[in-house]
């Protein structure tokens, strides 16, 4: 009977920004439930609005526990949304994993098969 552990994906991976083909001037390009008074300080804001949507659409968080998340994430500048919701027990830390393919094929402008966008 051995002990079947999966190995947990290293924290530091949740805050590794993800390659970004489009400048920093994207604050307001249409983002579905933004928070109009966002500062957009940190280069982590259009991979946060992605994160957001995906974990509500996903059904892994409420609109309510995204926002707090953001509120934690821009009061500590080194923070994610990821990492937030990870801290907060929100979603798992292998949750964050499996969405983050979709969420760098979106960053990228891919689309993905079977997803509704």
């Amino acid at each position: 009977m051995s002990q079947h552990r999966p190995s947990e994906p290293d924290p530091a991976a949740l805050q590794t920004p993800l390659p970004s083909g489009k400048g920093a001037g994207e604050s307001s390009g249409g983002s579905s439930g933004g928070s109009g008074g966002r500062s957009g300080s940190k280069a982590g804001t259009s991979l946060d609005t992605i994160v957001a949507r995906v974990v509500i659409e996903q059904g892994l968080a409420t609109q309510e526990e995204v926002d707090r998340c953001l509120e934690e994430a821009k009061g500590d500048k080194g923070k994610t949304l990821a990492r937030a919701l990870v801290d907060r027990e929100v979603v798992t830390r292998r949750q964050m994993e499996r969405l983050r393919s979709q969420i760098e094929a979106e960053r990228s402008g891919q689309q993905i098969p079977g997803y509704k966008i």
